[in-house]
């Protein structure tokens, strides 16, 4: 992503300068091992600079630093000035909780709460070498001495690691809940990701956990965009005939159907995609239940235990996913004027997405909990048959970091499982040292000789 795009992207989170831009890039570029003085005299040395966050939240997460020798795991703010903290209400935002250092160019408050590191044209930055903004990992000799089928291997069996320790997550909650509750807590929160996760959580608890079963099987619909709090209470705000009838459809029946005044959901809009706006993923889940039911699982485990080909059963779910958008394929809320162009409401891609991350894990617990090792089995092989998903910010970072030529490899993880490998590789072993090389358990597990 190029500077331009991340400037305009952070700067729904708060008011950032493009001069603070180039903070941020002067402290991407500190080598490891790098060692300071904090403003309050400490001393400081950085083991990890952290991600680079082009979301809202701390500029850097998942860094790692020590602080007069004491180890410490957590996020990194940059700003101008340490004041800036309050000025962009940081000290009201639970996102900035886990600041381990704030990062200026002008120190200007006194016993600031957090660590404070100034570095105003540091001759020691500037006469640094320019490190990559994904620099190699320790890691990456290991790989380096696999064969093509051996490093595919490593990671297709990472990748069906991540899907048992998912299931193992959703079959708790089915034990406790039911599969069918289980299923749509999951497919609530992927539906909310980035953005919003949380108001999509409180979207499920005004809805499924309040409203009785039978209910909301026949009143699904009116349901969720009465609790939403996303349905106009008066059609005058719709922009035509249209936007009318449909707001006038679902508000006849919702009005009667409302049980309280429910919880007020706050919905995240910042710098979201024309496609991705609230209103679309929750026409995108509705869509889903008029197709599906609100009990999928059963038959999707029928549907695996009675195919004999997993391309047609592969193909089956990520098309019980993809959803057209009748009245909202070119609409972004009720109140905007359609677009020009139509555009699906679940596309492939997203269908994709949804059967590897929603899907799959749920059809593996409620299979465990049947005993069913006929559906377990073919959800493996699925794994391998399924397309891998787009390639997001952690592929990318994590293939520049591990390999030697990140594009071939990529190539060669072409399926679900690697790179959901890859996704399980950076959870278990990058994210929990914070990036810190030094410690990596696969680093520290093999012979740099032997790649054992």
């Amino acid at each position: 992503m190029k500077d331009k795009n991340f400037f305009q992207i952070n700067s729904a989170a708060e008011p950032c300068s493009g001069y603070e831009g180039k903070l941020q890039s002067k402290w991407n570029e500190i080598p490891i091992d790098t060692k300071f003085r904090t403003v309050c005299g400490k001393e400081l040395i950085i083991l990890s600079r952290g991600n680079w966050n082009f979301e809202s939240g701390p500029d850097f997460i998942n860094a790692r630093i020590s602080l007069d020798g004491k180890i410490l795991s957590g996020d990194i703010e940059i700003h101008i000035r340490t004041s800036d903290w309050n000025l962009h209400g940081h000290h009201n935002n639970k996102s900035y909780n886990n600041v381990i250092l704030h990062v200026v160019e002008k120190n200007d408050t006194e016993n600031f709460h957090i660590p404070v590191l100034c570095i105003p044209n540091d001759s020691k930055i500037s006469s640094v070498p320019v490190y990559l903004k994904d620099s190699k990992g320790s890691c990456i000799s290991y790989f380096r001495n696999l064969q093509e089928d051996q490093l595919l291997g490593f990671f297709q069996d990472a990748g069906l690691d991540r899907l048992e320790k998912k299931s193992k997550q959703t079959l708790a909650l089915m034990i406790k809940h039911g599969s069918r509750h289980a299923f749509f807590l999951k497919l609530f929160d992927a539906l909310g990701f980035k953005k919003n996760r949380e108001s999509f959580a409180d979207l499920f608890r005004e809805t499924l956990e309040k409203y009785p079963q039978e209910q909301f099987d026949t009143a699904f619909e009116e349901i969720i965009w009465g609790e939403s709090g996303l349905l106009p209470a008066e059609s005058s705000s719709c922009p035509d005939i249209e936007a009318k009838t449909e707001q006038q459809r679902l508000w006849n029946k919702w009005w009667k159907l409302r049980k309280d005044a429910g919880r007020k959901i706050i919905w995240n809009r910042s710098f979201l995609r024309p496609a991705n706006t609230p209103e679309r993923r929750i026409a995108a889940l509705c869509e889903f239940i008029r197709k599906n039911g609100t009990d999928p699982l059963p038959r999707w485990i029928k549907l695996l235990e009675q195919s004999d080909h997993p391309e047609t059963a592969a193909e089956s779910l990520c098309a019980a996913f993809r959803c057209s958008g009748g009245f909202w394929a070119d609409r972004i809320t009720f109140s905007a004027k359609p677009l020009k162009r139509k555009s699906a409401l679940t596309g492939n891609a997203k269908a994709l997405e949804l059967v590897v991350d929603v899907a799959l894990p749920c059809l593996a617990a409620l299979a465990e909990l049947e005993g069913n090792s006929r559906v377990s089995g073919r959800l493996r092989i699925l794994m391998k048959i399924l397309p891998a998903p787009e390639t997001n910010s952690v592929i990318r970072k994590t293939a520049t970091k591990w390999f030697d030529s990140p594009e071939t490899v990529l190539k060669l993880f072409s399926d679900a499982a690697s790179r959901q490998g890859m996704h399980h590789i950076d959870a278990e072993y990058c994210s929990p040292v914070s990036g810190d090389c030094s410690i990596c358990l696969i680093k520290n597990s093999f012979h740099p000789l032997d790649g054992k």
